[in-house]
């Protein structure tokens, strides 16, 4: 079984006050890094810093958490490349569980916290993740739903 978290566009960060972002503080706190457009914030970089979050693998053995979180990765970049036509992530159940929980009780900070209301809408995406519903397979070019009117229309006309 597996979960689906729903595609989140890409957001131009702003600040407080609602002004976009066009300065972020540099790696050593005291400089600034100048964009020409205001910075966005991505889906997918949310959801690998949250598979990175200690919470992510709790409970787990260290090797098995570093498997788990390595699968996790490349299973959320893999489906990156074409997320626009599945609308979406596809997760199995435990990696999609820890990930909530990751998300909604992390152990670790952002590294900007007064800017983290910008993930409020990557956060409800995962908070509202869904078990996708599987399409059924044809059977001789019909749906099980069509296969099963036509089975019944054809007794009733007998």
């Amino acid at each position: 079984m597996s979960k689906f978290i729903p595609f989140v566009a890409d957001i131009h960060m702003e600040v407080a006050n609602g002004e976009p972002l066009f300065r972020v503080p540099g790696t050593d706190g005291v400089t600034t890094i100048k964009n020409e457009t205001p910075w966005k914030v991505r889906q997918l970089s949310f959801l690998l810093e949250s598979v990175g979050d200690a919470a992510f693998t709790e409970g787990l053995d260290a090797i098995e958490g570093e498997i788990l979180r390595a699968e996790t990765r490349g299973e959320l970049k893999k489906q990156s490349k074409a997320i626009a036509p599945a609308g979406g992530y596809k997760l199995d159940d435990d990696a999609a569980r820890r990930l909530m929980n990751a998300v909604m009780k992390p152990s670790g900070k952002p590294a900007f916290p007064a800017l983290a209301f910008n993930n409020v809408p990557f956060i409800l995406a995962v908070k509202n993740m869904t078990t996708p519903v599987e399409e059924e397979k044809p059977v001789n070019g019909l749906s099980a739903v069509h296969s099963g009117q036509q089975q019944a229309f054809a007794a009733g006309s007998s």
